[in-house]
């Protein structure tokens, strides 16, 4: 039986937003999760829904926060 995955839903990014945003600290949604088993405390592999195009995809991110994220599959920006 495989095991259920929880997917954080994205919210678009404004435009005002999207200008400000620094894209070297923009996390970015892959298509497979990673290989490592251990994850460190602060940032974790999320799976993660772009609000654009419906991708569902995984993303190396701060759970507790909202992180700035460019889905890899349409270009789009979003807040996970």
């Amino acid at each position: 039986m495989a095991s259920e995955v929880n997917v954080r839903v994205g919210r678009e990014i404004s435009e005002a937003d999207r200008k400000s945003i620094d894209r070297n600290k923009m996390a970015v949604l892959h298509p497979l999760p990673p290989d490592s088993k251990v994850e460190g405390q602060a940032f974790q592999h999320l799976a993660v829904q772009c609000p654009h195009c419906g991708a569902i995809g995984y993303a190396w991110i701060d759970p507790e926060l909202y992180n700035s994220v460019y889905c890899s599959w349409c270009g789009g920006y979003f807040w996970a």
